[in-house]
């Protein structure tokens, strides 16, 4: 990835100079603290480097020869990107030394902070390990819930009820996964956002079908349920609810249910109570070991 991807998808920078397309590996942005002080660690930046106010205050203490020194020892590193914040002005001396070393700088009217963000969040979520999973992915209560089993289950169907209950689609079949800061996004590779597949009716647009507000870009994959044709000799399933069963994505463990398809029975109804209860269990309530205690109260008791 190189800075046009940044400018891209960021389009209130302005280009102050337009260098070479040096790849991006590293996902934090550099402040250039240490560099600006004389301690080099690496003769060669691949990060984004972000220049703001405090950069510009200490830059102001030295004289016109030492500022352009300072500069000109990190240009030298090649950064595949500088960005000036609000606080920073397009001075002459960064214009000059950019086109001299070819650097690609761009300012914007953005906070340093604001700017460490943003920046931060994307290159995490461009440049973190990534997987594709195959299911349907919804936001129900606020978490984000992972639908997955074999063809022909009524993953689309059930989907589809969900949502008329209110519920958000992210995506449907192809789910783009990627771990960022420890936690699974999952979103919908662009060309599909807001489409489902439904058996016997084809493609539909959920969004102008249901509502806008009805589709999601993306979200936090809190919960795996996998729908399974019951089988006795396959299957075991957890009938009390101990603890929470895990499945991982990309190294994260995900709480994980069994949920059997069976005829008569309204799988949209089980997975909201699927949702709700892993709610509570979150957030430190647990049904069998509150059982528990009231059983060992009554006998007690007796």
């Amino acid at each position: 990835m190189n800075w046009k991807e940044i400018y891209k998808n960021f389009p209130d920078y302005t280009v102050v100079n337009k260098g070479i397309d040096k790849e991006i590996i590293s996902t934090r942005v550099t402040r250039t603290g240490l560099e600006f002080a004389g301690f080099f660690v690496h003769n060669n930046l691949k990060a984004v480097v972000l220049w703001g106010k405090d950069e510009f205050l200490y830059l102001k203490q030295f004289s016109q020869e030492e500022i352009n020194n300072k500069i000109e020892k990190i240009f030298k590193t090649t950064p595949p990107l500088v960005v000036l914040s609000r606080s920073f002005p397009v001075i002459d001396l960064v214009v000059n030394l950019a086109k001299k070393y070819n650097i690609t700088v761009i300012s914007t009217k953005e906070s340093s902070s604001s700017l460490t963000n943003y920046i931060n969040t994307f290159l995490t979520e461009k440049l973190s390990p990534k997987e594709f999973v195959h299911g349907n992915l919804l936001e129900m209560y606020g978490l984000g819930v992972l639908l997955f089993g074999k063809s022909g289950l009524g993953k689309s169907e059930t989907s589809i009820e969900l949502i008329k209950k209110g519920h958000m689609l992210v995506a449907d079949d192809a789910i783009y996964c990627s771990n960022v800061y420890n936690k699974i996004i999952g979103k919908a590779p662009k060309k599909f956002f807001g489409f489902l597949e439904a058996r016997g009716l084809g493609i539909i647009d959920v969004g102008r079908m249901f509502g806008i507000e009805k589709i999601k870009e993306s979200t936090h994959i809190n919960v795996i349920i996998e729908l399974v044709e019951f089988d006795s000799k396959v299957h075991s399933f957890e009938r009390l609810g101990r603890e929470l069963q895990y499945k991982e994505i990309l190294g994260v463990k995900i709480p994980y249910f069994l949920l059997p398809v069976a005829s008569g029975k309204k799988t949209s109804d089980m997975i909201e109570v699927i949702v709700a209860h892993l709610k509570l269990v979150l957030s430190g309530y647990n049904s069998f070991q509150e059982l528990e205690k009231i059983s060992k109260e009554i006998g007690e008791d007796e």
